[in-house]
C-alpha cells in the first residue's frame, strides 16, 4: 500500500493547510509511481500528522491515481472517539467515491 500521509510529507511537508491544485497533482504522480512500483492499493493514517491535514476532498482526488486493478483502500480512520461515526462516514465517502474496494 501507498501511504498517502508519507506522499503529503514528501510534496507539502507538516504544514497544517489545504494542498494546492499542483500539489495535489505532484502527489499523485508520486502515488502512481508507488504502484508502478508494486502497491497494490493506498492507505491512509488520518488520525496522525500530516495525514490528519488532509481534506477528504483531497483524498477522494488522490485516490483516482489508482488504476482499477489497484483501487484498494484501507484507512486508520481520523478519529475512533467522539466523532467515529464522522470518520466512519467520510472513509465511506472516500470509497464510494471512486468504487474503492476495503
Amino acid at each position: 500500500m501507498v501511504g498517502l500521509g508519507t506522499v503529503r510529507e514528501f510534496i507539502i511537508g507538516y504544514d497544517n493547510r489545504l494542498a494546492t491544485s499542483n500539489e495535489i497533482s505532484l502527489m499523485k504522480n508520486e502515488a502512481m509511481k508507488a504502484i508502478n512500483e508494486g502497491a497494490v492499493g493506498i492507505s491512509t493514517g488520518l488520525e496522525y500528522t500530516p495525514g490528519s491535514f488532509a481534506s477528504t476532498e483531497e483524498l477522494i482526488e488522490l485516490c483516482k491515481a489508482a488504476p482499477l486493478s489497484s483501487r484498494l483502500y484501507s484507512t486508520h480512520m481520523r478519529n475512533e472517539d467522539n466523532t467515529v461515526l464522522e470518520a466512519i462516514d467520510e472513509a465511506l465517502k472516500i470509497a464510494k467515491n471512486h468504487h474503492l474496494g476495503f
